[in-house]
């Protein structure tokens, strides 16, 4: 008979860092530098995003220097949207964190996985709500991210595996997501070719007008190749 996997407190396993806000009268900005700035909008799926990225300037990043992130630590937010979880990557590597998120760090990339996974699911999302505090600003303080309980397997290699199958799924859902987003571009492009710019009426016309085969004319703006 096999055990469950022990509950231990999220303290036992990672460590647990705030963010900072920047300086008063300092802003963030578009233009690319070297300190990516991690906000609440940018966390919610495992890997965090490469658009709409601001940043730290470079003569603002030394006083808030000591709030950084590392790659494979765990992003949580904890003010606002609570809850929303991402994953560092080598592109984020010592990015500077929001004071509405806290690093979760320690981790190799496979325990960060399975610790993403997990928190991530209904039951780390139920433990993650019940340490919120406060009714009009509702917040999760460190006190309580700390007494968060995990299932963590004791075999690493079952975190590994688990992690794994996990990862697998989601890179298939994202997959499949773009496919489906790529179809549906491409039939708006169709849509709009046929029903709004009537190209293949037009390429009729045009052939008609040249002596050429109307019907070759319009498969031909109707697939988009320079014969048919």
């Amino acid at each position: 008979m096999t055990s469950n996997p022990p509950k231990v407190l999220l303290s036992e396993i990672v460590t647990i860092k705030g963010g900072k806000r920047l300086p008063a009268g300092k802003s963030l900005q578009s233009l690319p530098s070297e300190h990516p700035y991690i906000r609440v909008r940018d966390v919610g799926q495992r890997n965090l995003p490469r658009e709409g990225i601001e940043y730290v300037p470079d003569d603002v990043f030394p006083s808030i220097s000591r709030y950084i992130v590392q790659e494979n630590d765990v992003v949580l937010s904890i003010v606002g949207t609570i809850g929303a979880l991402s994953i560092v990557d080598n592109f984020y590597d010592y990015a500077s964190l929001t004071e509405n998120c806290v690093k979760l760090t320690g981790l190799d990339y496979h325990d960060a996985l399975y610790l993403y996974y997990y928190l991530s699911s209904g039951v780390g999302q139920q433990e993650i709500f019940q340490g919120t505090v406060g009714a009009v600003q509702p917040k999760l303080p460190i006190y309580n991210i700390e007494k968060i309980k995990v299932l963590w397997p004791y075999d690493k290699d079952k975190r590994k595996y688990i992690a794994s199958v996990l990862g697998k799924l989601d890179d298939k859902i994202d997959l499949n997501r773009r496919i489906n987003q790529t179809l549906e571009a491409m039939a708006q492009a169709i849509f709009q070719s046929w029903f709004v710019d009537f190209d293949p009426v037009k390429a009729k016309i045009a052939a008609i007008e040249q002596g050429q085969d109307p019907l070759r004319a319009a498969m031909r703006a109707i697939s988009g190749k320079t014969d048919f």
